[in-house]
């Protein structure tokens, strides 16, 4: 049987299965061995498996790609919505700080002014007992 003539296989692949087997178990096969060509169909077999197997894992590994591109672009609006949402947060508690800081300083105002009459009131009191004080001794 030649089965380099029906199945496009290289004497070089046979040689090989024969040699592994060989190294393998220590039984020599001949190239016309009916086991030799269940051999070359599994090597075949699997190395056409191992080429879709290597076709998907280089999908996959585009798919990675595209995913942690993905991902650093989706942390990049994270980071400037977080940024936006921190720099409102912050003007709006620098103006609630102010507006709390305008009224302590017109409520201050208020309370020096009110203490200012209540001093111009006491003096103004003291400077009538001094005066009534003073017209009674003359």
């Amino acid at each position: 049987m030649n089965y380099s003539a029906e199945q496009g296989i290289k004497n070089d692949d046979i040689e090989h299965i024969i040699q592994q087997v060989f190294q393998i178990s220590g039984v020599k096969l001949t190239a016309d061995d009916p086991i030799v060509a269940v051999l070359l169909l599994q090597e075949k077999n699997q190395s056409a498996h191992f080429l879709a197997l290597q076709e998907e894992t280089q999908k996959l590994l585009g798919a990675v790609s595209e995913i942690k591109k993905y991902r650093e672009q989706v942390l990049m609006e994270l980071m400037g919505e977080a940024k936006r949402s921190s720099e409102q947060a912050e003007e709006q508690v620098i103006g609630m700080v102010n507006a709390h800081l305008s009224e302590f300083k017109y409520s201050l105002a208020d309370k020096n002014i009110t203490l200012n009459k209540i001093y111009l009131l006491i003096i103004g009191i003291i400077g009538i007992l001094i005066g009534m004080v003073l017209r009674s001794l003359f």
